[in-house]
């Protein structure tokens, strides 16, 4: 018979520095493209692990999509989506969970600039002047599909996903994340690594823990 094991999932924190964090710890580990998760021998191990880990860690149960999808449902919120790189892979992952149309609206994979400038109004001045790997650009496609929509919440991904096109000055796997709510505004600028479908599945996975804290009320 198979002994009971107790899972913790992790984000955002490479499996070297879990390993030196949780030094005298009894884990499996299976690492993930966008995270590692944790198999422990005991509940006690699990709960003393958790807090070492506690900004890293998302659940002791669901994958971040379905948690996701639970937490729009209990705040009442709908969302919706602007994905640029990721090319409609963050959609496909919100969708893959039964009864996700109570909160998701829809989404658009503006690809192409003038998907940007003349569907979600993404300006054309900040498409000129910053790029459309941009802080601004990314933030005004998390406002222009929230207002499309008119969702309680707007994502918005833009980024170089490779294995061309980067440059010094924006490399293979720079990524910006924009969330765009009532009241509130969050871009963050990410840089991962790997495979062009290892960055973009990196992307989407960071957003939806992005969106997974503001839901709950943590610190992004």
């Amino acid at each position: 018979m198979r002994k009971e094991r107790f899972l913790l999932r992790t984000i955002g924190i490479e499996e070297r520095d879990l390993r030196k964090i949780l030094k005298g710890f009894k884990a499996e580990r299976e690492s993930l493209v966008f995270g590692v998760d944790l198999y422990f021998q005991n509940r006690k191990d699990r709960q003393q692990a958790k807090r070492l880990l506690k900004p890293f860690v998302y659940s002791t149960r669901d994958p971040l999509e379905v948690l996701v999808g639970k937490l729009l449902k209990k705040r009442g919120f709908t969302l919706a989506i602007a994905e640029s790189c990721t090319g409609g892979m963050l959609g496909s992952l919100i969708t893959s969970v039964p009864g996700s149309s109570h909160y998701f609206l829809g989404g658009v994979v503006s690809y192409d600039n003038k998907t940007k400038e003349k569907i979600i109004k993404v300006r054309r001045r900040s498409l000129v002047r910053f790029g459309a790997v941009s802080l601004e650009v990314a933030n005004e496609m998390a406002s222009g599909v929230r207002k499309l929509f008119g969702a309680d919440v707007g994502i918005g991904i833009t980024g170089i996903a490779g294995p061309k096109g980067g440059t010094k000055k924006k490399p293979v796997g720079l990524i910006y994340i924009a969330l765009a709510a009532k009241h509130f505004d969050y871009v963050g600028r990410f840089h991962f690594s790997g495979s062009r479908y290892q960055i973009r599945l990196k992307a989407c996975y960071h957003t939806m823990n992005i969106l997974r804290n503001f839901l709950s009320g943590g610190i992004i």
